[in-house]
């Protein structure tokens, strides 16, 4: 079974060579303390921490052939049950191996449209469920409602770009300076890429950075002035000697329309929890799969995307009634014969006979 414990990252290996290395650098001083005596009971003593020593450097050595796979990966984590599996950020920051099971639903039926395995947490599945999305219902233009755990710039731009209008709950903001001019007192003026201070002076765009945070880093541009030096109201701005500045990211328009959306429809975006928890809940509560019981991606993503064929029928049985489904399922199965008798023929193709 994934569980922590055989689960690894450049973090945790890091702690467990300085460990090895204190037992060791233990045993070696007591080693070198029972050798000044030739007594029997010291020999005895000597073969004993020989012996330990030899143990805890073959696990250094463990560890280290396990940092190299760190290394070589592409997160910066070996899991050893699974070699899929990665540690997963679940709800309020409680940390599983495992896989963060992505599924997108449909807000007519309730349907399932796509089920798939996405990354270590939520901030770059967004691009990825419009896309698919849009590929499997085969409409260009959708809106796709998220929780704030898939609120990213990044993944909202590239929505848009799509024909794909999100709508995701925002972040909540770090707590605001209580004294002094703070970022929104700065005026944007989108035509000319600039910001205008309260003092009336102008920010222009001086260069541009890519901020790598713990998630997912992102580009940002910095806005400064020299008009700082000599301003009445220096400060209240700020106490830089190199004056003040205002950071935006590359993607700050998308995600200030994503927010003025959510806030403009609110009771539609209410609806996310009632279109796509339900699917969850009876996974997990009715049908019992909190926990995957086969190994790999492929066929994790096989055994949830089973258990979302078998939820789209009784769904289905809802919608259309027993008896309809049961014809629509006859019409479906003889399209798959022919399609299968379409791309595969025996040699002995007589024996074969539709009814």
């Amino acid at each position: 079974q994934n569980s922590l414990k055989n689960n690894f990252n450049a973090k945790k290996i890091r702690r467990h060579l300085e460990y090895i290395d204190g037992r060791i650098g233990d045993y070696l001083d007591q080693l070198e303390e029972a050798e000044e005596d030739p007594s029997r009971r010291k020999r005895k003593l000597v073969k004993e921490l020989q012996t330990k020593i030899a143990e805890q450097e073959a696990r250094r050595e463990k560890y280290e052939a396990l940092s190299e796979q760190v290394d070589q990966s592409e997160d910066g984590q070996v899991s050893l049950t699974d070699g899929d599996a990665r540690a997963v950020i679940k709800h309020r920051n409680i940390v599983e191996v495992g896989y963060n099971i992505q599924t997108v639903a449909d807000a007519k039926h309730k349907l399932v449209v796509d089920v798939f395995a996405g990354g270590v947490n939520d901030l770059n599945e967004l691009g990825i469920a419009g896309e698919r999305a849009q590929e499997i219902s085969g409409v260009e233009k959708i809106d796709l409602l998220a929780d704030a755990g898939y609120h990213n710039g990044t993944q909202l731009a590239k929505c848009e770009r799509r024909g794909v209008r999100p709508f995701v709950a925002p972040r909540r903001g770090y707590p605001q300076k209580e004294e002094g001019f703070r970022k929104e007192d700065f005026v944007y003026d989108q035509d000319t890429d600039t910001y205008t201070c309260p003092a009336g002076s102008e920010l222009t765009h001086t260069s541009t950075f890519k901020r790598k945070t713990s998630k997912v880093p992102y580009r940002v541009k910095r806005y400064t002035t020299p008009q700082c030096d000599g301003c009445p109201l220096r400060t209240q701005c700020t106490t830089s000697t190199n004056g003040r500045y205002i950071e935006r990211p590359i993607h700050q328009a998308y995600t200030e329309r994503n927010d003025r959306r959510v806030a403009r429809y609110r009771d539609f975006y209410r609806t996310r929890q009632e279109i796509i928890e339900h699917i969850f809940g009876t996974w997990k509560r009715q049908w019992g799969m909190t926990h995957s019981v086969v190994k790999g991606k492929t066929k994790v993503k096989s055994e949830y995307r089973l258990a979302a064929i078998a939820y789209n029928l009784l769904r289905a049985t809802q919608i259309l009634g027993l008896k309809k489904l049961q014809e629509q399922l006859r019409s479906l199965f003889f399209v798959f014969l022919c399609l299968v008798w379409s791309t595969w023929r025996p040699k002995s193709a007589r024996y074969l006979v539709f009814p």
